[in-house]
């Protein structure tokens, strides 16, 4: 912080995209249609959330991690932290 401006950190959750295509195909789902039957949610924001283009809900983290046993948050997601601007 240089001290004229405020920065502030920003932590969010990201998927772990490589771990999820590998739980998911495990899982024997192959779409992301598949995904989203199986999570109940919709295949436009399986995609959304797999290109980061949104935060994944803690309705969604909890579905995931419910319909993907054995699966951990640990494994599936991870906190980032950007400053704000970023």
């Amino acid at each position: 912080m240089d001290g004229s401006t405020l920065e502030v950190a920003r932590p969010r959750v990201r998927l772990r995209r490589a771990v999820w295509d590998t739980k998911v195909k495990q899982h024997g789902l192959a779409t992301d249609t598949a995904c989203a039957e199986l999570l109940q949610t919709s295949q436009s924001t399986i995609h959304r959330i797999k290109e980061d283009k949104v935060e994944p809900s803690g309705k969604f983290i909890a579905s995931a991690l419910w319909r993907l046993p054995g699966t951990t948050f640990e494994e599936l997601f991870e906190v980032v932290v950007t400053r704000a601007g970023d």
